[in-house]
């Protein structure tokens, strides 16, 4: 915020400034502000060009006569400057001329003084070039005497280096002496190193014998590891056949004992019961002719994204309705129950996004956990859905 005497000081500034580019209406908006406004002789010459450049003459020569009259100091040029077109537009040309012949004298006075100046800043101008030649004679002396001084330091150098040198070659032939001494202590040396070497080379060999009997049996030993793993392997192959037929029992029971279940439920069940048995038989009898029809029926079922995805969601709304009915509690829709369905037959996220064939698999999986109230950081949606499907 501006105060008072801020706000002058622009109003001032304006007034020049309109006086210089402005028009004459801009300049008499500006006259009345600029004579509530006073505060030096330059202000009121500034309101009576004002006055002269709007044609009111009377009024500019009586602000001039008030500059006279103050006997405040004023700036003589700019009142004869502004006196000589106020008193020619007022009719006074006697004065103006007056006027006139005053502001020239004055001219020319200031003009003889710039000129006197001029001519003394030249003689002293020719007094400092008369300076700097004897300065760069007095530096060219040193410059030459500097180079006469490096010239005799080098030679100076030139004679050190020439004894150094020669001193270095008397250290050189009494260092090649003394190596030659080394050298016939080293041999001795080496000598004995070689002995002691060959007592190192027959340790070695005894730890290699070593070595290679406890590679011996660490084969004996990974031979009984392999042997035990075949033993679990089978344990574990019965173990998962057993699971199978019981699966397949199970989806057959529930056939049999529910006649109202949808025909497409129906044909979902049947569906898995007979890879079921394909599979059981292939682990069964070991024997690849039951699987190549089993992997064939996979590609051909599997190849069908969406058809798959909805058998996989029939065939575990039969055999845990439980299941499927807590995802519908928490309003997840047909594609999103699909979605998990995935992760119950024990894919892995990145496997699913594959299988989906989409990018926004990821954006599928979080609108599931909010839905769900999981926390991103809290669990693998995976393991969450394989624990919720072991659960219920």
């Amino acid at each position: 915020m501006l105060n008072l005497t801020q706000k002058h000081r622009i109003q001032r500034q304006q007034l020049s400034y309109a006086l210089k580019f402005g028009s004459e209406d801009e300049i008499r908006d500006l006259i009345h502000i600029q004579e509530e406004n006073i505060s030096s002789q330059n202000d009121i010459l500034n309101l009576a060009l004002a006055y002269t450049q709007t044609g009111n003459y009377q009024k500019a020569n009586s602000a001039l006569d008030y500059v006279i009259t103050s006997g405040q100091p004023y700036d003589t040029i700019r009142y004869l400057s502004i006196s000589i077109p106020a008193l020619e537009g007022a009719g006074c040309y006697k004065e103006a001329l007056d006027k006139y012949k005053r502001f020239c004298h004055k001219q020319d006075s200031i003009n003889l003084q710039k000129f006197e100046k001029q001519v003394k800043s030249i003689e002293e101008k020719h007094q400092i070039e008369l300076k700097a030649q004897h300065y760069a004679r007095e530096n060219a002396q040193i410059i030459w005497r500097s180079i006469g001084g490096i010239i005799f330091l080098i030679l100076v150098i030139i004679i050190l280096y020439l004894l150094f040198y020669s001193n270095k070659a008397q250290k050189i032939l009494a260092l090649e002496r003394a190596k030659t001494s080394e050298l016939e202590n080293e041999s001795l040396k080496a000598e004995k190193d070689k002995a002691i070497q060959q007592s190192k080379i027959t340790e070695l060999e005894n730890e290699r014998l070593k070595s290679e009997r406890e590679k011996l049996s660490l084969e004996n030993k990974n031979l009984q590891l392999e042997r035990d793993k075949k033993a679990l392997e089978a344990e574990n192959l019965a173990h998962r056949v057993e699971t199978l037929e019981n699966e397949s029992a199970s989806l057959k029971e529930l056939i049999d004992s529910q006649e109202e279940l949808p025909s497409e439920v129906q044909q979902a069940i049947k569906v898995r019961i007979e890879m079921l048995n394909a599979l059981m038989a292939g682990y069964i009898t070991d024997n690849d002719q039951y699987e190549k029809p089993y992997e064939s029926w996979i590609k051909e079922l599997t190849d069908n994204t969406e058809e798959f995805m909805n058998s996989n969601r029939l065939a575990f709304q039969a055999s845990h309705p439980r299941f499927i009915q807590y995802f519908e509690e928490h309003d997840l829709t047909v594609s999103e129950i699909n979605y998990v369905c995935l992760y119950a037959i024990g894919l892995r996220g990145k496997e699913v996004g594959n299988y989906m064939k989409k990018r926004s698999h990821v954006n599928i999986s979080s609108g599931i956990r909010k839905k769900l109230g999981i926390d991103k950081h809290e669990t693998n949606i995976g393991i969450y859905v394989r624990k919720l499907l072991k659960n219920l």
